[in-house]
């Protein structure tokens, strides 16, 4: 059993990770998320779902004065509009808690987890699009 003895000699010589402090405005320590203004954001993914030989779906909130124009083609492929639904809600909110911006080369949180869904559905219209390119 000599392969053993060496497997813990080896381990035991490990020091556990320190702490490493991370600058402000990086990936690791962005700075904090600043009030929500629906003027400074176009589209909101509200949710994105992409498995292989299935295509991609996804949940776009566009700004009410930036809509896009709905479409159907012969792939399959399309963009609709749909309805607001409470589900939504939890869609927006685990999609968007981590997302970061990035302004002037620094990376702050993101402002969309500060909007109620109120606001959100009160200045965005939900459109659902489906792409069934999938290689």
């Amino acid at each position: 059993m000599r392969y053993r003895r060496n497997y813990y000699r080896y381990r035991s010589n490990t020091r556990p990770a320190q702490k490493q402090e991370h600058a402000l405005g990086s990936w690791a320590n962005p700075y904090p998320a600043g009030p929500f203004d629906p003027a400074n954001i176009d589209k909101i993914t509200v949710y994105h779902s992409q498995a292989r030989y299935r295509g991609t779906i996804e949940l776009i909130a566009y700004r009410k004065d930036r809509l896009p124009q709905a479409y159907r083609n012969d792939y399959g492929d399309f963009l609709r509009e749909v309805k607001w639904e409470p589900h939504h809600e939890q869609y927006l909110r685990s999609f968007n808690e981590n997302k970061l911006e990035r302004i002037n080369d620094k990376l702050f949180k993101s402002a969309i987890s500060k909007a109620s869904f109120e606001q959100i559905k009160e200045n965005y219209v939900l459109f659902e699009r489906f792409s069934r390119y999938t290689d």
